[in-house]
This record gives structure tokens, sequence and C-alpha cells, in this order.
């Protein structure tokens, strides 16, 4: 599965980059709060130790409506950011993110 972006997908801001996720970013996922259990546990979702299990992970929220968060000054990724429940009869989502500690 490809984990693409086009230039419709991204929003920049002066301080992140907000796109779809990328296989490339994985070790900075788990560096920066994937495998953190403080951060992990403080939105319900489990800790995610290796490559693997984050590209496995990566393969279901290319479908879903998540992205990426990414420092514009370190250029990594740093947390996510995802639609998580969309209630379409009244055209309104509820969003949701994370972020490592050191953000």
């Amino acid at each position: 599965m490809s984990l693409s972006n086009s230039s419709n997908d991204i929003i920049q801001t002066t301080n992140l980059l907000l796109r779809k996720f990328a296989y490339s970013d994985i070790n900075n996922m788990l560096k920066n709060w994937i495998s953190d259990n403080e951060v992990q546990s403080g939105y319900g979702e489990p800790v995610f130790i290796n490559e693997v299990a984050v590209e496995e992970l990566l393969d279901k929220w290319a479908l879903q409506y998540s992205m990426e968060i990414v420092c514009n000054l370190t250029n990594e990724n740093i947390g996510q950011i995802v639609f998580c429940r969309l209630h379409e009869d009244v055209n309104t989502g509820e969003v949701e993110y994370c972020l490592g500690k050191n953000y």
C-alpha cells in the first residue's frame, strides 16, 4: 500500500507540517511518541515498540482520516492528528491528536 502525499494532503504552518503518514517516519514515531506509554495511554492507545508493528499500523491508518504531525524545525514526526469520530448526519467530526512529551 502506498502512503503517498499530494499537495492537497498537506497543511503547512510556521512550525508544523500535517501530512499523510510515511513509512520513512517510523523511526521518528518510535523515538518521539508511539513507544511512550505515558503518551499512548493518554488517549487510550497501545504502545508500539518495533518497526514491524508500526508499519502494520500505518497500513491501517492509510485508510483513515489520520495525519502525522511533523516539526518543521527538526523535520521529525512528533505526533498524529485524526478524525476519530465522524457524524455525517450533522456534518461534524471529532478531532483527536497526540504529541510527544518533548513537544
